[in-house]
């Protein structure tokens, strides 16, 4: 296997998981939440001080369709807008505790899989893998930048 198979078969199964992860939770919490809700909950959970502003710029979409999803997600007790102390026209978004249990959700999967990962390999092997990961998205985010003028 190579590294473009590598890549292709985590991607997909990523998405795939991530998929069939957001159907059982519909089911076993009664969520309705999309999954498009869910990579926003993962936004915000991974953002300090995030704003709408902050993930407008990020998704390259029109801050009045970023308010709808937070508005949404709102409604569904999963994120509280909290307004700045210096700067009361700002807002940050957070997760509530619904939202983290939700989210955490999602994580257990990552957790529990570089727990097994870690104790398999030595601290140098996961340096070098640390390494060479960061250099593949280094380099995907620069081609998305050029090629598809991402910001």
């Amino acid at each position: 296997m190579n590294i473009q198979d590598i890549l292709t078969d985590f991607e997909y199964r990523f998405v795939i998981n991530e998929l069939r992860t957001m159907s059982k939770l519909k089911e076993k919490a009664n969520l309705k939440v999309t999954y498009n809700s869910m990579l926003y909950l993962q936004i915000i959970s991974h953002t300090d001080k995030c704003t709408v502003s902050y993930i407008a710029e990020k998704l390259d979409i029109a801050k009045s369709s970023v308010t709808l999803k937070v508005n949404e997600l709102k409604k569904n007790a999963l994120i509280e807008k909290v307004r700045d102390d210096e700067d009361r026209r700002v807002f940050y978004i957070n997760l509530t505790e619904k939202g983290r249990e939700v989210s955490k959700l999602f994580d257990i999967a990552t957790e529990e899989s570089i727990k097994i990962v870690e104790s398999k390999f030595t601290d140098e092997e996961i340096d070098i893998f640390c390494k060479i990961m960061g250099s593949y998205l280094d380099h995907y985010y620069a081609v998305l930048e050029k090629e598809i003028n991402l910001p």
